[in-house]
C-alpha cells in the first residue's frame, strides 16, 4: 500500500491524538484503540456509549476508556478492525519516515550545491557582472540556510512524534494478541503462530513439537482457595513455561487452565524432555499464602506431546497432541504422554 493511499489513515490517526490531547487522556495501546474504532466509525456500539456519556456530562477518564474496550475492543470483532487499523497506520508513518528522510537529505545537500554553483560563476570572464549576482546569491543562500534550519528543526520534532505514534500502534496491535491475565500469547496469537510453524515445517521439512498442557485438579484450587488464587496458580505456570523453553518457543494460554507451546525445530523426544523439566518444575514449587503462611498444595500438570509429519495440518497435529494429553490425564495424571504411546495404548 503506497504512502497516498495511506493519507486518510494517516490524517485520522493525527486526528485521534488531537482529540486525546485535548481530553487528556493519554495515548496507551487500549486508549488509542478505542479512540481510533470511534473516530473511523469501525464500532457503531462503542460511538453510541461514548456518545452517551458525554451527553450525560460524564468524565471520560482513562479508568472509562479501559471499561470501554473491555467491553466492545477486546471481546468484539472490533479487535481484529483495530488491528487491521493500526497495521494501514503504521503503514502510513512509514511512508512519512522516508519522506522526512528525503526532505532532510535534500534540505543538507542544498548548501553544498549552491556554494559549488557560485564557485563556477566567480571563475567566469566578467567579474564586474557578475559581482551582484553572486551578492544576490550569497544572501539568498544565507536565507535558505536560515528556512532550511528552520524545516529541519521541525521535521526532526515531527518524526519523533511519528515515531512514537509508531509505537503507540504497534503497542496496540500486540495487545490483542496477549492474555491479560498471564502476560503470555494469547489463543489468537497461538493459531496464527501454529499455522505459520506448518507453513515454515512444509517449506524446510524440520519438525517442531507441540505440547498441550492442563493443570491438574484446577477447580480445587478456587474452591478451596477462592479464584484469586486460581489466577495466582495460572501465573505461576506461565511464568514457568516461559522460563522452561527458549524465546523462540511460543508459549500460549490455549484456554481456561489449558496451556499450549509450539516448540521449533524439535524432535519427539526433544518435545518430551522439555515437557518434563517444566512438569517437575512446576511440581517442585509449592504454592504458600503471604498473608498467612498458609500452605496451598504444589502444582502438577498433564502434558500430550506431538511432532509435526509431512502431511499435519495445524488443527490433525493440535488433535494428536491433545489426545496425548486426555492420555496423560486418563493415566493418573501429573505425567507426560507422547504421541506414539497412543498406538501402544490402542493395541494393549
Amino acid at each position: 500500500m503506497s504512502f497516498l493511499h495511506n493519507h486518510s489513515a494517516g490524517n485520522l490517526a493525527a486526528t485521534v491524538i488531537s482529540e486525546l490531547e485535548a481530553l487528556s487522556l493519554p495515548p496507551t495501546p487500549h486508549v488509542f484503540a478505542v479512540w481510533y474504532a470511534h473516530v473511523a466509525g469501525h464500532d457503531p456500539a462503542l460511538s453510541a456509549s461514548i456518545r452517551s456519556r458525554q451527553t450525560l456530562g460524564q468524565s471520560l477518564t482513562a479508568e472509562v476508556i479501559e471499561e470501554l474496550h473491555d467491553a466492545h475492543i477486546q471481546n468484539s470483532g472490533s479487535v481484529k478492525l483495530a488491528e487491521r487499523s493500526s497495521r494501514a497506520v503504521i503503514m502510513e508513518i512509514d511512508g512519512i519516515v522516508d519522506l522526512i528522510k528525503m526532505s532532510l537529505g535534500s534540505t543538507s545537500n542544498y548548501s553544498e550545491k549552491l556554494s559549488l554553483l557560485l564557485g563556477e560563476m566567480v571563475t567566469a570572464n566578467d567579474p564586474t557582472a557578475l559581482k551582484e549576482i553572486v551578492a544576490t546569491l550569497v544572501k539568498a543562500t544565507d536565507e535558505t540556510r536560515g528556512m532550511n534550519q528552520t524545516l529541519e528543526k521541525g521535521l526532526r520534532g515531527a518524526r519523533k512524534e511519528v515515531d512514537d505514534l509508531r509505537k503507540v500502534l504497534e503497542d496496540t496491535r500486540l495487545e490483542t494478541l496477549k492474555d491479560a491475565l498471564t502476560g503470555i500469547s494469547n489463543r489468537k496469537h497461538f493459531e496464527q503462530s501454529i499455522q505459520a510453524a506448518v507453513e515454515s515445517a512444509k517449506q524446510s521439512r524440520r519438525p517442531f513439537a507441540l505440547l498441550m498442557i492442563d493443570i491438574d485438579f484446577f477447580k480445587k484450587f478456587n474452591d478451596t482457595f477462592g479464584h484469586l488464587t486460581g489466577d495466582k496458580v495460572l501465573r505461576v505456570v506461565a511464568q514457568t513455561l516461559r522460563e522452561k523453553f527458549p524465546t523462540r518457543a511460543t508459549v500460549a494460554r490455549f484456554g481456561g487452565e489449558e496451556f499450549a507451546v509450539i516448540l521449533p525445530d524439535a524432535d519427539l523426544m526433544a518435545g518430551w524432555i522439555g515437557a518434563e523439566a517444566a512438569r517437575q518444575s512446576m511440581e517442585a514449587r509449592e504454592l504458600v499464602k503471604r498473608s498467612t503462611g498458609e500452605k496451598m498444595g504444589r502444582i502438577s500438570v498433564s502434558i500430550g506431546v506431538g511432532t509435526w509429519t509431512r502431511n499435519d495440518s495445524a488443527l490433525s497435529l493440535v488433535g494428536r497432541a491433545d489426545a496425548a494429553l486426555m492420555r496423560a490425564k486418563a493415566n493418573g495424571r501429573n505425567r507426560t504422554v507422547t504421541e506414539d504411546q497412543l498406538d501402544i495404548s490402542a493395541v494393549a
